[in-house]
Protein backbone atom coordinates (compact mmCIF):
# COMPACT_ATOMS: atom_id res chain seq x y z
CA UNK A 1 0.00 0.00 0.00
CA UNK A 2 2.85 2.40 0.37
CA UNK A 3 4.65 1.73 -3.26
CA UNK A 4 1.35 2.46 -4.72
CA UNK A 5 0.36 6.00 -2.67
CA UNK A 6 4.12 6.89 -3.46
CA UNK A 7 3.52 6.17 -7.28
CA UNK A 8 0.56 8.02 -7.29
CA UNK A 9 2.37 10.91 -5.10
CA UNK A 10 4.90 11.19 -8.04
CA UNK A 11 2.40 11.02 -10.64
CA UNK A 12 0.56 14.19 -9.80
CA UNK A 13 3.90 15.99 -9.21
CA UNK A 14 4.90 14.94 -12.43
CA UNK A 15 1.19 15.79 -14.70
CA UNK A 16 1.16 18.93 -12.25
CA UNK A 17 4.12 20.76 -13.64
CA UNK A 18 3.38 19.91 -16.97
CA UNK A 19 0.50 22.55 -18.12
CA UNK A 20 2.61 25.57 -17.07
CA UNK A 21 3.75 27.52 -19.77
CA UNK A 22 7.21 28.53 -20.09
CA UNK A 23 8.35 31.96 -21.27
CA UNK A 24 11.16 32.58 -23.27
CA UNK A 25 12.74 35.82 -24.03
CA UNK A 26 14.23 36.20 -27.74
CA UNK A 27 15.47 39.54 -28.78
CA UNK A 28 13.61 40.97 -31.63
CA UNK A 29 16.44 40.51 -34.33
CA UNK A 30 16.02 36.39 -33.73
CA UNK A 31 13.95 34.49 -35.99
CA UNK A 32 11.68 33.12 -33.67
CA UNK A 33 10.79 36.11 -32.79
CA UNK A 34 7.27 36.99 -33.81
CA UNK A 35 8.01 40.86 -33.84
CA UNK A 36 11.63 39.88 -35.86
CA UNK A 37 11.46 41.70 -39.45
CA UNK A 38 10.90 39.26 -42.36
CA UNK A 39 13.64 37.10 -44.45
CA UNK A 40 14.63 38.47 -47.55
CA UNK A 41 13.87 36.91 -50.17
CA UNK A 42 16.68 34.45 -51.99
CA UNK A 43 17.35 35.81 -55.81
CA UNK A 44 15.72 32.63 -57.79
CA UNK A 45 18.35 30.33 -58.99
CA UNK A 46 19.01 29.77 -62.49
CA UNK A 47 21.09 26.57 -62.55
CA UNK A 48 17.66 23.96 -63.30
CA UNK A 49 15.65 27.10 -65.46
CA UNK A 50 14.54 25.56 -68.66
CA UNK A 51 15.32 28.17 -71.69
CA UNK A 52 13.02 28.21 -74.85
CA UNK A 53 16.77 28.97 -76.87
CA UNK A 54 18.46 25.89 -78.71
CA UNK A 55 21.63 25.12 -76.80
CA UNK A 56 24.78 26.29 -78.82
CA UNK A 57 26.23 23.64 -80.95
CA UNK A 58 29.53 23.21 -79.80
CA UNK A 59 32.44 24.19 -81.18
CA UNK A 60 35.67 22.55 -82.93
CA UNK A 61 38.54 23.55 -82.89
CA UNK A 62 41.10 22.95 -85.42
CA UNK A 63 42.82 20.62 -83.50
CA UNK A 64 39.51 18.16 -83.56
CA UNK A 65 39.25 18.85 -86.92
CA UNK A 66 42.22 17.48 -87.54
CA UNK A 67 42.45 14.35 -85.49
CA UNK A 68 39.05 13.57 -87.57
CA UNK A 69 40.46 13.80 -90.99
CA UNK A 70 39.97 10.94 -93.14
CA UNK A 71 37.48 9.55 -90.75
CA UNK A 72 34.13 8.36 -91.29
CA UNK A 73 30.49 7.75 -89.75
CA UNK A 74 30.54 4.32 -87.97
CA UNK A 75 28.58 1.77 -89.71
CA UNK A 76 26.46 -0.77 -86.79
CA UNK A 77 27.82 -4.01 -86.92
CA UNK A 78 25.24 -6.55 -87.49
CA UNK A 79 23.95 -8.77 -84.29
CA UNK A 80 25.91 -12.08 -84.10
CA UNK A 81 23.54 -14.71 -83.04
CA UNK A 82 26.06 -17.83 -80.81
CA UNK A 83 22.96 -19.61 -79.63
CA UNK A 84 22.26 -22.55 -80.98
CA UNK A 85 19.50 -23.58 -83.26
CA UNK A 86 15.74 -23.92 -81.86
CA UNK A 87 16.20 -27.54 -82.87
CA UNK A 88 19.28 -28.27 -81.12
CA UNK A 89 18.11 -26.68 -77.57
CA UNK A 90 15.70 -29.29 -75.86
CA UNK A 91 15.89 -27.18 -72.54
CA UNK A 92 15.93 -23.52 -71.64
CA UNK A 93 15.38 -21.12 -68.34
CA UNK A 94 11.84 -19.71 -67.75
CA UNK A 95 13.41 -16.47 -66.26
CA UNK A 96 16.40 -16.47 -68.84
CA UNK A 97 15.29 -17.68 -72.44
CA UNK A 98 18.50 -17.17 -73.72
CA UNK A 99 19.89 -19.63 -71.47
CA UNK A 100 19.41 -23.29 -73.10
CA UNK A 101 20.75 -26.47 -73.11
CA UNK A 102 20.41 -30.21 -74.93
CA UNK A 103 20.17 -31.92 -71.44
CA UNK A 104 17.97 -31.16 -68.11
CA UNK A 105 19.68 -29.39 -65.38
CA UNK A 106 19.86 -26.03 -63.84
CA UNK A 107 20.26 -22.03 -64.93
CA UNK A 108 23.79 -20.88 -64.17
CA UNK A 109 22.08 -17.08 -63.80
CA UNK A 110 19.25 -18.20 -61.23
CA UNK A 111 19.89 -21.90 -60.38
CA UNK A 112 16.12 -22.33 -61.39
CA UNK A 113 15.27 -26.05 -63.18
CA UNK A 114 15.41 -25.59 -66.90
CA UNK A 115 11.94 -26.63 -68.38
CA UNK A 116 11.54 -28.31 -71.73
CA UNK A 117 11.08 -25.88 -74.40
CA UNK A 118 7.52 -25.97 -77.28
CA UNK A 119 10.44 -27.94 -79.41
CA UNK A 120 11.33 -30.62 -77.71
CA UNK A 121 7.39 -30.92 -76.50
CA UNK A 122 6.05 -31.55 -79.65
CA UNK A 123 6.17 -34.90 -81.39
Amino acid sequence: MGTRRLIIVVLIAAVSGCGEPTRVDVPNTHPASPDAAAAPTPRPSSVLAIDSTPPAPPVQTSADRASHAGQTAAQPVPAKDDRAPAQAAAYSCPMHPEVTSDQSGRCPKCEMQLTPTSAAKAP
